[in-house]
């Protein structure tokens, strides 16, 4: 196959080709398993951390 993805080289998974987030711009290759964003330092988390909203005493 001459347009195959090719292999991320930290793990050898197949990568897969994003847009920016901007929406313009060529796109990028990205590895799911290597590349993938932390849940955890979204905006949305880091929000619900440092809300005053605390668990009952």
């Amino acid at each position: 196959m001459a347009n195959a993805p090719p292999n991320c080289p930290r793990c050898g998974r197949k990568m897969i080709a994003v847009s920016p987030s901007e929406g313009n711009g060529p796109s990028i290759m990205l590895c799911r398993a290597c590349d993938a964003p932390d849940p955890l330092q979204s905006e949305v988390v880091v929000g619900w951390i440092h809300s005053t909203l605390r668990p009952p005493d």
